[in-house]
């Protein structure tokens, strides 16, 4: 068994530098060994602050030299089949950013693909990790709320016009709110409650895109409101926009309600806050995250950014550092492919019950 991981990044953004180079280069049994970019300049200047790997314009030419034992791939949507189905032909294990893929279609060819060569695969969820989303699960698995009878979970968020011009609301390329934000709280949904059974969603196209001419074109949705329906019966809402003003950051407020207790939860990238109400209490209690979730006890690492909500990606065993873990240990590596297709699969039906004006179940 190798001692170390050699991992490679195709897309290196400013996302994929500041959150999975900074948990490589924390991780130290991981290797950053090649970076693959269309960009050959941007390319080799992320190389240059991460210990120089070796840089490639072409990811078929970087998956197959040799250099790699796994990669991670953060490219624009559209792109993550293609990558993701070469890198498991050249055996390589896949960490793959959100949403997985445009369809549930595509999800699942990654999937059988990955399952198939026999590798670790991952989809990176991101906010699953941070600390105070990261507890209610640990209540939920405990059982505090009983068996959920509600859940309602809420992102908001502000998009520059740099943003709202991007790749993520081309229908070329992107996945509209429903991929960016919509993905996050789907899993956070299936996480806490289990899996969707059905769905009715509203979703509206309301951000402004212009053509470097000048005239309008077309974009995907920037706010959607789903109703769902759980299997286990649970009943609920998700609603996410990118609607706030530029500069307010991302929002998340979840609200959990079961036979025995109700939680709530406030958070963005720099902490949060949990709330907890039982069977027989007079109010609401605010609860504590414990230290082992939060990444302050171990590690000794900086956190991205210098937020608080990001400690763990450089010191717990989460995202990339899970990633490299679960190569090299055998452990559980989660969410997988999995999730990231289940993912796919409630998209997919929020995009059918609008555009069809009625519920749609998730899985026919």
């Amino acid at each position: 068994m190798v001692d170390r991981l050699r991992v490679g990044l195709v897309g290196p953004s400013w996302f994929a530098e500041t959150v999975h180079l900074a948990g490589l280069d924390s991780h130290p049994r991981a290797q950053f060994t090649a970076v693959c970019g269309r960009n050959r300049e941007n390319a080799e200047a992320v190389a240059a602050r991460h210990g120089n790997p070796a840089v490639f314009t072409d990811y078929r030419s970087m998956l197959s030299s040799g250099l790699l034992d796994a990669v991670v791939v953060a490219v624009p949507d559209h792109l993550h089949l293609d990558v993701t189905l070469a890198a498991v032909e050249s055996g390589l294990h896949v960490l793959c950013e959100k949403p997985l893929a445009r369809t549930a279609h595509d999800g699942r060819r990654m999937l059988d693909a990955a399952t198939a060569a026999g590798v670790v695969h991952m989809t990176m969820m991101t906010w699953r990790w941070m600390p105070v989303p990261a507890f209610a699960k640990r209540l939920v698995e405990d059982g505090y709320l009983g068996r959920v009878r509600s859940a309602h979970f809420s992102m908001q968020s502000g998009y520059d016009a740099e943003l709202l011009a991007g790749w993520r609301f081309d229908p070329e390329q992107g996945t509209g709110i429903l991929g960016d934000l919509g993905s996050h709280m789907i899993d956070l949904a299936r996480s806490y409650v289990g899996e969707i059974d059905r769905v009715c969603a509203r979703l509206i196209d309301d951000v402004p895109r212009q053509r470097s001419d000048g005239t309008a074109m077309a974009s995907l949705p920037g706010t959607a409101t789903l109703l769902v329906d759980y299997a286990a019966g649970a009943t609920g809402t998700i609603d996410v926009s990118g609607t706030r003003m530029p500069g307010e950051g991302i929002e998340v407020d979840v609200r959990l309600h079961g036979d025995e207790a109700s939680l709530r939860l406030q958070f963005d990238l720099g902490g949060g806050r949990i709330k907890g109400c039982r069977r027989g209490d007079d109010s609401w209690s605010e609860l504590t995250v414990p230290a082992d979730l939060t990444g302050g006890e171990s590690g000794g690492n900086p956190s991205i950014l210098d937020l608080p909500g990001m400690r763990p990606f450089t010191n717990l065993a989460v995202a990339d550092r899970l990633f490299v873990d679960a190569v090299l240990d055998g452990i559980p590596a989660e969410p997988t492919l999995v999730d990231g297709w289940r993912v796919c699969e409630v998209i997919d039906a929020a995009v059918a019950s609008d555009r069809e004006l009625r519920w749609v179940n998730v899985r026919n």
